[in-house]
């Protein structure tokens, strides 16, 4: 994701990962990307859905604030039977502003940020051990 500061960044990317919502449609190999944007809209009010691309894998699912047109469910649905799999959002933020020093008639370039993070996804038998858990 391509944030402002690593500070938002980190944020957006751990209310991905930590959205219990998230976590359940990666357990049921559902790729819904409605969750996705969701758990982005919560951690942020700065972003516009219009910008965002969400990616499941490689495959691109949404971009432009709906379904891409040559979607295929059955493909993305497959790619998460996989041990583990891989979410990547595009929050359609320049990789780059630009910063004009008046005084020294410069203009420089400012990064903008990026992170990862790790997470789990929230599937029945982790509900039921954790229910039945008692110290």
């Amino acid at each position: 994701e391509e944030c402002k500061n690593d500070i938002e960044a980190k944020k957006i990317a751990f209310s991905i990962s930590n959205s219990p919502l998230v976590k359940t449609a990666i357990a049921g190999e559902d790729p819904n990307w409605g969750r996705i944007i969701m758990a982005i809209g919560k951690s942020t009010t700065n972003i516009s859905p219009q910008q965002i691309k969400v990616k499941i894998g490689d495959f691109l699912i949404a971009e432009n604030g709906s379904r891409v047109n040559d979607y295929n469910e059955a493909n993305v649905h497959e790619y998460l039977k996989k041990e583990a799999v891989k979410i990547i959002v595009d929050l359609g933020i320049n990789k780059t502003q630009e910063i004009k020093n008046i005084s020294a008639s410069q203009t420089m370039k400012q990064d903008l940020y990026s992170t990862i993070v790790w997470g789990c996804d929230l599937n029945e038998e982790y509900v039921k051990i954790n229910k039945d858990y008692r110290s």
